[in-house]
Order: structure tokens, then C-alpha cells, then sequence
């Protein structure tokens, strides 16, 4: 796993069973449904199509990767050092510079469908230390609050709300992040995802390696990883948590009671 570097994102594609890992090495893709031990599956070398751009803010939609970043150190391409936001239609086979090349280079992207159908973007910009708003697919962005975030969320279908981990707590946003509020009693989490479902819940990891998982409006530990997080999603089709951690990559079907490993590092 050493192509791979530091892994920044990861979503999972539920109509195939396939996890894809975006990382300082490029977009890397792991088959879920593939049986063996983990020491079997301790081969992922090279990235999609070659590419090894630094893959920074990810995030997965209907098909669609946005992505941010860094360009391929060895093919830069004539790309700036900041890619601003990028999207890819095929699986990270190739990507289309959308806005904001050689201006942005976001650290995490949340993304959800509007109740009208329109695609809403939000990005942390490590180049201003703001959340930029886009609410037509990247075209346009608007700039909110200044906000040291770590880790931010939405639910898929639900673009009111923005989550956000941060050094002071995890906060929330219901005006597309131009202010954000504290949300009482909430763990300290380092990393946070909608568990999109009916019950509006969260799911996420504290800096101390506990699961903590929000579906009744209270918080309860679900578990615990091994090491530190650098990357969480949840995918509510198949019920499956997926972590990088200081072991690899972990998945869990009962929110962190459990974990079978499906790379090691």
C-alpha cells in the first residue's frame, strides 16, 4: 500500500460493491465483495488509469467524483498546483477541470441533491481557510465562514445541513455555511458522515479511535478503530462503515462492533 500514501477520501459504490480510495497517490479501487484475507489483498499499487494526481477533497454522487487537489508530480500536464474542483463521469478514468483551476485547492468536499434536483457543493478551501458554496454543480461559488474544518458532511438528499468536524467540536450549518452553530452534547468527532436515512443521524470517529453513531438524537460508542483515522464513509444500502486506519482499510456491517480488514498497509 505504499503507492498510496496518505488516504483522504474514500466512497463506495453500492450498484457494484466497489470502495474507491482517493490518496496522495491518485484514485485507487478495492472490489468489496472479493473473498481471502487481507494479507491477499495487500497489492494496490498502482492508481486509475495512471494517474497519480494528489487527490485532496473527494467526494461521490449518482456516478459522479468531484475531486480536488495537486497535480501527477511526473505528468503534470500543464495543470497549476491547485486543480480547484475537478469532476470524473467514469470512475476516475479521466477528469474535467469544472472551476476555480489554479485558485482552490479544497482539503474536503460535501456534496447532496437539492429537493429541485440541482447538485449542491461545499469545499473547504486550504488556500483561504473558508467553506465555498456552489449550488449549480461547480460553476459558481459563493464564499462562507472561516472555519478550520477537518471533516465535512451532508446527507445525499438533503443539501440544508452541513456538518463539519473541527479542533472545538463537531458544528452545523442550515445557511449553505456562511455561519455555523455548536451542536450540544456532540463527541468531539475528527471525522463525520451522514448515515442517510430516515432517522437524519451521523456516524463518525473521535480523535481517540471511538465510533460514535446519532440515529435517536442521542449519542452512543459503537465501537473503536485501531490507530488513527484518516478517512470514514458510510454507505446506508449495505449498512457498511468503511475506515482507514493504522491498520488499512477496515469495514464494519454493525457500525464499529466489528471489522474485517480488506487491505493492510
Amino acid at each position: 500500500m505504499s503507492s498510496v500514501g496518505h488516504i483522504h477520501g474514500l466512497a463506495v459504490d453500492d450498484t457494484d460493491a466497489t470502495l474507491y480510495l482517493a490518496a496522495h497517490g491518485g484514485v485507487f479501487t478495492i472490489p468489496l465483495d472479493v473473498t481471502g484475507d487481507a494479507a491477499t489483498m495487500n497489492s494496490l499499487t498502482a492508481p486509475i488509469a495512471g494517474r497519480a494526481q494528489d487527490t485532496m477533497g473527494f467526494a461521490y454522487l449518482d456516478g459522479t467524483m468531484y475531486g480536488s487537489g495537486h497535480p501527477d508530480p511526473l505528468n503534470p500536464e500543464g495543470n497549476p498546483p491547485d486543480l480547484g474542483l475537478m469532476v470524473s463521469t467514469d470512475r476516475a478514468q479521466s477528469w474535467q477541470s469544472v472551476s476555480l483551476s489554479g485558485e482552490v485547492d479544497f482539503h474536503d468536499i460535501a456534496v447532496a441533491r437539492a429537493q429541485d434536483g440541482a447538485v449542491v457543493l461545499h469545499g473547504f478551501s486550504a488556500t483561504t481557510g473558508s467553506i465555498l458554496t456552489s449550488y449549480d454543480t461547480g460553476q459558481t461559488w459563493a464564499e462562507g465562514a472561516t472555519l478550520a474544518a477537518r471533516d465535512l458532511a451532508m446527507a445525499a438528499d438533503d443539501s440544508t445541513s452541513l456538518f463539519a468536524t473541527t479542533e472545538a467540536g463537531l458544528v452545523v450549518s442550515i445557511d449553505g455555511g456562511t455561519t455555523f452553530a455548536d451542536i450540544p452534547g456532540a463527541p468531539s468527532l475528527y471525522l463525520v458522515d451522514s448515515l442517510n436515512d430516515s432517522s437524519g443521524g451521523l456516524i463518525g470517529v473521535d480523535i481517540a479511535g471511538k465510533i460514535w453513531s446519532n440515529t435517536t438524537g442521542a449519542w452512543q460508542n459503537t465501537g473503536t478503530i485501531t490507530g488513527s483515522a484518516e478517512a470514514l464513509t458510510y454507505s446506508a444500502a449495505s449498512n457498511l462503515l468503511v475506515v482507514a486506519d493504522g491498520i488499512g482499510i477496515s469495514v464494519s456491517v454493525d457500525q464499529g462492533a466489528s471489522w474485517r480488514t480488506v487491505l493492510l498497509r
